[in-house]
């Protein structure tokens, strides 16, 4: 008996993975347990500071009311034995209409340039699925909203970003090219006029929003750059590297803020984050080794806040 479930288990898992065309439109069963049952890749404020967006490997975006500590509403969308409908990282728009989250996104197997890497665009309002944006050819790692919420920048594995206008739901102009690795960090300047991207290259790249045209290639990195963050004050840059150093740009000029490092948070900086007021600076180590230590600095002085 033990061995003929172990057998009709492997059938159906084999069926799932050589015919997932056929297991689409079929029901899938999930477990509703009130929070996240996988790694959560993004989490979010809306603007008003009442509720907490989170999204991640369970398939499933909650929304949390953070005070009474429980979810309030859960957005689902298209999804299938193995990894289609995994969440790798999302966005809410400032002025809380839109809701963007991409990850695997094609059932398995048919992952190809056509398939498997759309953005899915959700009305925040009511969960409803609203437009694919089709365009890239590898996974989606980053995505950030212009502070207008009229535009929607992306980057991928592949090394290419694109810019989406949000009223047509088509890119803005041709892919923005020229990383040699992949990105994992993107983002407007406050002003909407430049983006920044941040790649496994050890670059950060700045481009002119309205014609996708190179601004600088900011070098100062002498590893990988997973981490990028823009003041929504002042517009500066903050990147943060795999050997755990942290460095302020220009967002108009991209040129250095400092000869040397701002900060050195230990470990690989997994994400960093202004404070509203573009004051503070939070860094955060993003390896077990240094225990996901958070870090929070002064802009002005580059010194770290004890708690």
């Amino acid at each position: 008996m033990r061995w003929g479930l172990g057998l009709l288990a492997i059938a159906v898992w084999c069926l799932a993975a050589v015919l997932p065309a056929r297991c689409e439109d079929q029901p899938v069963l999930m477990l509703d347990s009130g929070g996240h049952q996988a790694v959560i890749r993004s989490v979010t404020f809306t603007a008003d500071g009442k509720y907490l967006v989170s999204a991640g490997e369970d398939k499933v975006v909650r929304v949390w009311d953070w005070q009474a500590g429980k979810t309030v509403r859960a957005i689902r969308g298209q999804v299938s034995l193995g990894p289609e409908g995994k969440i790798y990282c999302s966005a809410l728009s400032p002025n809380g209409r839109w809701l963007a989250v991409a990850g695997f996104m094609a059932p398995s197997g048919f992952v190809g340039p056509e398939r498997g890497w759309d953005i899915r665009l959700y009305d925040f309002a009511t969960g409803e699925l609203k437009a694919l944006l089709k365009g890239h050819q590898n996974g989606v790692q980053a995505l950030a909203f212009s502070l207008d919420s009229k535009l929607l920048i992306s980057g991928g594995l592949e090394g290419v970003s694109l810019i989406w206008d949000l009223e047509t739901q088509r890119p803005l102009h041709p892919p923005l090219r020229g990383h040699t690795a992949e990105i994992y960090g993107a983002a407007f300047t406050p002003d909407g006029l430049q983006a920044v991207t941040a790649s496994n290259d050890n670059t950060l790249r700045l481009w002119r929003t309205a014609d996708g045209s190179l601004v600088k290639i900011i070098t100062g990195h002498a590893d990988k750059v997973p981490a990028l963050a823009v003041s929504s004050k002042d517009g500066t840059i903050a990147s943060g590297d795999a050997r755990g150093e942290v460095r302020l740009w220009d967002g108009t000029t991209g040129a250095a803020l400092r000869s040397a490092p701002f900060a050195r948070p230990g470990g690989l900086v997994g994400s960093l984050s202004f404070s509203p007021d573009g004051r503070l600076l939070l860094a955060t180590c993003g390896i077990s080794g240094c225990n996901y230590t958070q870090r929070v600095f002064e802009v002005a002085s580059g010194r770290e806040l004890k708690a």
